[in-house]
């Protein structure tokens, strides 16, 4: 599935009333507040297009500037996220009016929702008549390699912890195959090693995500997680909020870098 076919559902599926309000949506895409993952949905956008994220010991996220006034692959990537909440788009379906999207999903207000594996057994615990399937994130249009997103957590132990050596104990031994693919399949979560993707591949459910695995990005944030998500969260609604975008683009993308630098 494409980002061009994605659209093209989303006007399909989308109802409006005669006052403009959103009756039925095809995605909950567009804004930060109200959307689960937003930053994570923006950052896939953004490397998908193109756009490099972080360059030698800064960031980039918007890429190279073919013309002065023109946007990067990355502020485009940006700009069609943003599409969705516009009214003036076609492709518009979300407004902050909206509750949560994972909410409004899980109540069939939403066809499209965007998330992780994780949020499967979420939506089931909110409404566990609903009807819906897992599907692979489109790709761009053209694009001969496939970009998908990871979240991932590390293990780690605490230098002050009175049981270290317990704890490394544990994370070697829930590492080693034999072990690690006992929790997976009883967890139902998609393994993160690829010496079990076959050994998982044999769930239906499970290959949705394993197609997408050896193909999942991220990208450093710098020393300030939280930091770089508001600047980017702060970028979306600077892109929604101008009057005049063509013009502010480019400022707009270098104060977002250079914001982002500083949590280097």
């Amino acid at each position: 599935v494409t980002w061009s076919q994605f659209k093209e559902d989303v006007k399909k599926i989308t109802l409006l009333d005669k006052s403009g309000n959103i009756i039925q949506s095809g995605t909950s895409l567009g804004l930060v507040d109200n959307i689960e993952n937003s930053f994570d949905i923006v950052s896939l956008l953004m490397m998908q297009n193109g756009s490099p994220m972080n360059c030698g010991d800064s960031f980039c996220v918007g890429g190279s500037l073919e013309k002065e006034g023109e946007s990067s692959p990355g502020m485009d990537a940006i700009i069609f996220y943003t599409d969705f909440a516009n009214p003036a788009k076609q492709v518009y379906s979300w407004n902050e009016d909206m509750p949560s999207s994972i909410n409004a999903f899980a109540e069939g207000k939403v066809a499209f929702f965007l998330g992780y594996s994780y949020h499967k057994e979420q939506i089931e615990a909110l409404n566990p008549s609903l009807n819906f399937f897992v599907t692979k994130l489109p790709q761009i249009d053209g694009s001969s390699l496939d970009i998908n997103y990871a979240d991932y957590w590390v293990e780690v132990v605490s230098k002050k912890s009175n049981h270290k050596n317990e704890a490394w104990d544990f994370i070697n031994f829930i590492s080693k195959d034999e072990n690690l693919i006992k929790y997976l399949n009883s967890t139902e979560k998609p393994t993160a090693k690829r010496s079990l993707i076959q050994a998982q591949y044999e769930n239906y459910d499970m290959q949705p995500y394993l197609d997408q695995l050896l193909s999942s990005r991220n990208w450093y944030k710098g020393n300030d997680f939280e930091k770089a998500k508001e600047i980017l969260n702060d970028t979306i609604i600077q892109v929604l909020s101008s009057d005049n975008l063509d013009e502010e683009i480019n400022q707009i993308e270098n104060n977002i870098n250079s914001r982002l630098d500083l949590t280097w």
